[in-house]
């Protein structure tokens, strides 16, 4: 949740810092600012976030964390954000983001 408080705060470079290594080997915070203002932005804020799932995936090397939210937007009243976590330097580090709604 605090990640995306900063991805909510617009705070683009804070949150990349906050990723884990593959995602920035990836994304430049160039780059990561650059999809934020342009897939983000125009949601507008968010009105509420509710725990959704959260699911333990054994991948190598060891293993992942997806949680999902129900998210509103201002803009977007029914959407699904889901975070893709994996553990490094001790913490869980994004490493995923995506925003669905239906259609």
């Amino acid at each position: 949740r605090d990640w995306l408080a900063s991805v909510d705060a617009g705070r683009w470079a804070e949150s990349w810092r906050a990723t884990g290594d593959s995602f920035r080997s990836l994304n430049t915070v160039e780059a990561w600012t650059q999809a934020s203002e342009q897939g983000r932005v125009p949601l507008g804020s968010v009105l509420s976030r509710a725990d959704l799932s959260h699911e333990s995936v054994p991948a190598p090397p060891a293993g992942l964390e997806m949680v999902k939210f129900r998210t509103s937007f201002a803009n977007r009243p029914a959407a699904t954000e889901t975070l893709t976590l994996v553990r490094e330097r001790q913490a869980w580090r994004v490493v995923g983001y995506v925003i669905d709604w239906p259609d």
